[in-house]
């Protein structure tokens, strides 16, 4: 079997791939992944790398504090609702948030009802998405998030 395609213009194909590097300071986003499946987590994280994120990851919510801890800035949390070891996905949520109050937040969730903003979250900042999900709809999700308009740079 061959198959032929007509050839890409590489400007058109660089228009439509976005690194989502900040403007005037070349500063990729930083994105942190609270998954609790090494695999999914590890998928995930090499996926936005590609993109041009600069990503950390954490397998529970423990984890996740601790390297908020060391982090200079946060501006996207994508965080499993069903993590274990004593805190969910939801009660992380309220932390890094009171501690960086302009991050923005993304559930990852089977079940469609869990991942709604719980007290303490600020609504318009928190998004979902149901697992499973494929890499493409992964990185348009990240993208929209973080390039939505904001009042300020995430701390």
């Amino acid at each position: 079997i061959k198959l032929f395609l007509p050839k890409a213009d590489p400007k058109d194909v660089e228009a439509n791939v976005s690194t989502d590097r900040e403007q005037g300071k070349g500063e990729a986003k930083v994105v942190l992944i609270v998954e609790p499946d090494n695999k999914l987590r590890n998928t995930a994280v090499k996926v936005l790398r590609k993109q041009g994120y600069k990503v950390m990851e954490a397998r529970n919510a423990a984890d996740a504090l601790d390297r908020l801890d060391g982090m200079q800035r946060l501006d996207l949390l994508i965080a499993n609702v069903d993590l274990q070891d004593g805190m969910n996905g939801q009660e992380l949520a309220q932390e890094v948030c009171r501690q960086r109050t302009r991050t923005r937040l993304l559930f990852i969730s089977g079940d469609p009802q869990k991942g709604a903003p719980g007290e303490g979250l600020p609504a318009a900042d928190v998004e979902r998405l149901a697992s499973p999900y494929s890499a493409e709809v992964l990185v348009r999700r990240v993208h929209e998030i973080l390039n939505r308009p904001s009042d300020g740079a995430a701390t």
